[in-house]
């Protein structure tokens, strides 16, 4: 373990303390004392296994640099001197480095203490690759273990840098090697008047430079990565910049508040334009006339959460550490006092409707709990969507999804990698939430034992507020899946998938599965399914809404019609996809859905083979001849669509083994 030291004091004691109370015992502690003026002495004298590195002061790189150098072991962990290591970390992290050949660095959880050693925050890190890191997404140092020889072979820390050295370091350390997870906390990190940080602006040329290496290997995949890593690094550094501005007109300094000014308009022209568009927008919100009509029922229902199978979950901890032993409470009451420490991001997935995303946007800013920030997706080849997001909603974060037109998965995985708050949720771009959707969703998060929560649909059908109402979103034994999703049951009911069109989901149930994956190609259906089957595998439950609504319009497709032999090609080849790569090609539900896919296609070309016979007879041969030729071609995309779908879920199954 190598501590560079250059305050001391009785923070650097709980830190060394911590280290000598692990459950691994092979170990060595090297305090290098980077100018530090205290004499250190004492610590030696603690353990035989703690040895002090005296030179003058250089910085911690050089600090950290002259502690590994001085090792002899073949794991090098790094800690902070204001920092704490848990007691296990050592053995965790040792056990899942062995366990991954070939990885050459590892991180873990961590907690945030104050200065008198008080959790703040109960846990925070995800695991994380290069390309997560590009991203702007690091590990904390002071969870950084690392084979010494790969520390060798990469260089170590970058002794010209004064801030960042960890940041740059991890991306060096990151390129040529897998990183493990340790999903426990490891560490607490303390946050103090005193702490050192890395300024948002330095870590912009080291995320360019790693830009610039990955034009040169043409790896396109990085440059995007990087790419948004740069765009969210040059917000932030404008929302630092305005920041400092404002604090600077609270003291009056003119022209320290035009400096700032200026400087976030060079980083991020569309931040400043942004705050003054939520300025103006929140005035509108305050006025009668700034508000949509809330059209839900007066009724509100008392949910009270039942795990499934009756089996206690409560504190359970999830792969990001975080517990809740509370629950969702119902009424008026409850509802309020649960929705204000829960952060949500709101992500709207498009193609090339401009004229539905302006309108969903307008209904998504005037929320009863607005969301900390809205995330518009756009996988449109024209800059439409592009033109109208700056224009006139500077506030909403925009980003592109090169995969173009059928990628709603990768577009949702976009959004899922942006955004660090507590809950995504997803509307369609051509779904419109009524005012209090998205409070109506949030206190149900209360409970860790849910994943995802969903909501209902209006489509204006007539009854659809009670077909299906006790079918809502169900997995049948035959394979096939219930809908429902415009019922209203009067309560919120457990399910097994939820509407692409109107869902959310804990950010660390997301994490728990490694990210949406896709593979559901053309119309993109049962995307939405497959991250609920997941969801659900990983242990989490689902909960239906019925007070959570969304008006429904089904916009146009892109290509092709609704329920057209496009769309039945798409539907049949992607089900199979979703059965076999959640249950298996083997499962019962897949050879039932099958077998019942058939019948149904030879039942259905049958009954159109038999009325095209009878126009022929009627001397109608033509569309006779047309009848007969669309009930072949039906019963053709019922097996082209199977067959390829088990070709392609069998392929996709392979490689999710090893993602």
């Amino acid at each position: 373990m190598v501590i560079p030291v250059h305050r001391g004091g009785a923070f650097l004691r709980e830190a060394v303390v911590s280290i000598l109370g692990q459950t691994l015992t092979d170990f060595e502690v090297v305090l290098v004392s980077d100018g530090c003026p205290e004499d250190l002495s004492d610590l030696e004298r603690m353990d035989p296994r703690v040895r002090v590195l005296r030179r003058q002061h250089a910085g911690v790189s050089v600090a950290r640099n002259t502690g590994v150098t001085d090792c002899t072991t073949e794991f090098v962990a790094f800690l902070d001197e204001d920092d704490r290591a848990h007691p296990g970390r050592l053995e965790w992290q040792v056990d899942s480095l062995c366990d991954v050949p070939g990885s050459g660095m590892g991180h873990g959880e961590f907690e945030v203490i104050d200065a008198e050693g008080r959790v703040v925050v109960a846990s925070r890190g995800v695991p994380l690759q290069y390309r997560d890191m590009l991203e702007l997404n690091f590990p904390l140092l002071s969870t950084l273990m690392v084979r010494r020889d790969h520390f060798h072979r990469v260089g170590g820390f970058d002794p010209a840098l004064i801030r960042g050295e960890d940041i740059e370091f991890s991306l060096r350390a990151a390129m040529t090697t897998d990183v493990v997870f340790v999903p426990k906390v490891i560490t607490s990190y303390r946050r103090h008047d005193s702490n050192t940080t890395t300024g948002v602006w330095d870590v912009y040329p080291v995320i360019r430079r790693h830009q610039e290496w990955a034009e040169l290997s043409q790896r396109p995949d990085l440059v995007a990565s990087a790419e948004l890593g740069l765009r969210r690094n040059r917000r932030n550094a404008a929302r630092a910049a305005f920041d400092d501005a404002r604090s600077a007109h609270h003291q009056g300094d003119f022209g320290q508040t035009v400096k700032g000014l200026g400087l976030s308009l060079a980083r991020d022209p569309w931040f400043v334009p942004g705050i003054a568009w939520a300025r103006l927008t929140e005035r509108a919100d305050r006025s009668p006339e700034g508000r949509l009509p809330d059209t839900r029922a007066s009724r509100r229902s008392t949910w009270v959460p039942t795990p499934r199978n009756g089996t206690a979950t409560a504190g359970h901890r999830n792969v990001r550490g975080e517990t809740d032993e509370s629950s969702a409470t119902g009424g008026e009451q409850g509802r309020s006092a649960h929705v204000i420490h829960r952060v949500a991001s709101v992500a709207v997935v498009t193609y090339e409707r401009p004229d539905h995303v302006r309108r969903c946007l307008q209904h998504l800013l005037v929320q009863t709990v607005a969301p900390s920030e809205i995330i518009v997706v756009d996988s449109s080849e024209s800059d439409d969507t592009a033109r109208l997001c700056r224009a006139e909603f500077p506030t909403v974060a925009y980003e592109v999804c090169t995969a173009g037109r059928g990628s709603t998965s990768t577009a949702r995985d976009i959004a899922y990698r942006m955004t660090t708050c507590d809950v995504l949720a997803f509307v369609d771009d051509d779904a419109f939430v009524e005012p209090g959707w998205l409070e109506c969703l949030l206190p149900f998060y209360d409970d860790p034992t849910v994943g995802g929560v969903g909501g209902r649909q209006i489509r204006e059908q007539p009854g659809e507020l009670a077909e299906g109402v006790d079918a809502i979103g169900l997995l049948l034994p035959d394979g096939t899946l219930t809908g429902h999703f415009a019922a209203d049951p009067g309560h919120p009911v457990d399910v097994d998938h939820l509407l692409g069109a109107n869902m959310s989901f804990r950010r660390t149930a997301i994490d728990r599965i490694g990210g949406i994956r896709d593979g559901y190609a053309g119309t993109c259906i049962r995307e939405e399914t497959d991250i609920c089957f997941q969801v659900r595998e990983a242990g989490y439950r689902l909960v239906f809404t019925p007070e959570a609504v969304v008006e429904h319009v089904a916009g146009p497709y892109a290509k092709g019609q609704r329920f057209d032999l496009r769309y039945d090609y798409w539907a049949q080849k992607n089900h199979m996809i979703l059965l076999i790569r959640n249950f298996g090609v083997t499962d019962v539900k897949v050879r039932r859905f099958l077998t019942g896919s058939f019948r149904a296609a030879v039942s259905d070309g049958g009954r159109r083979l038999e009325r095209s016979l009878s126009r022929l007879r009627r001397g109608e041969v033509k569309s006779g001849a047309k009848a007969a030729g669309a009930a072949v071609l039906r019963l053709s995309v019922t097996l082209a669509g199977s067959l390829m779908g088990v070709v392609a879920g069998v392929r996709l199954s392979a490689g999710d083994r090893h993602r």
